[in-house]
């Protein structure tokens, strides 16, 4: 079929074309200028790791974790009503496995996961926005308490989120056990 299209409908025609081209072009390169953001350099990235002071970070973290494995421990001893030999092995398996811990998660082991993971989430923009943030008073001041927000909040979501999801996950492994049982008597 010959498709007739006088001066006016291609002069239409051009337009709307050139007008859905633009639309076209503005939009991807919109998404391009985002999908080429400049990835952040590996060199820039250990910078903002060391402006944070890290590793620091880690060993507080790890000191923490050591404080809390060891009172969850002394609970645990406390509440089986361990004899002095059964508490000082219980408290031995804690110290060890507070080691294993900063063995398996050395500081030589996770700087290169911490680059890697920072260069592919952040940009050389925002890497940068941070070094300048952390250099200052401010952001220092941040850091320090990085470590005690961290403990706080896992503390106060325990303390607010664990008695209503304990019981319901006490109810999920009840109901589990019963199907699995039930399971057990239909396949014998």
């Amino acid at each position: 079929m010959y498709l007739n299209l006088s001066f006016n409908h291609q002069g239409e025609l051009i337009v709307r074309l050139k007008s859905i081209i633009i639309t076209i072009l503005v939009a991807t390169s919109s998404i391009t200028s985002f999908a080429y953001a400049q990835t952040a350099s590996k060199q820039s990235v250990k910078e903002l790791i060391k402006v944070m002071q890290l590793r620091n970070q880690v060993d507080k973290m790890f000191d923490l974790m050591e404080q809390d494995i060891a009172k969850t421990y002394e609970k645990m001893g406390l509440g089986l009503k361990l004899q002095k030999k059964d508490a000082q092995q219980l408290n031995q398996t804690s110290k060890k496995l507070a080691q294993i811990m900063r063995e398996e998660m050395s500081w030589e082991k996770i700087q290169k996961i911490y680059v890697k993971v920072y260069q592919e989430n952040l940009t050389q923009e925002e890497v940068d926005g941070l070094i300048d943030f952390y250099r200052t008073p401010v952001g220092q001041s941040v850091l320090d308490k990085m470590p005690r927000l961290a403990k706080s909040s896992m503390q106060a979501v325990q303390r607010k989120i664990m008695p209503s999801v304990m019981p319901r996950i006490i109810e999920l492994m009840k109901t589990l056990r019963n199907n699995t049982k039930n399971s057990e008597k239909i396949a014998q």
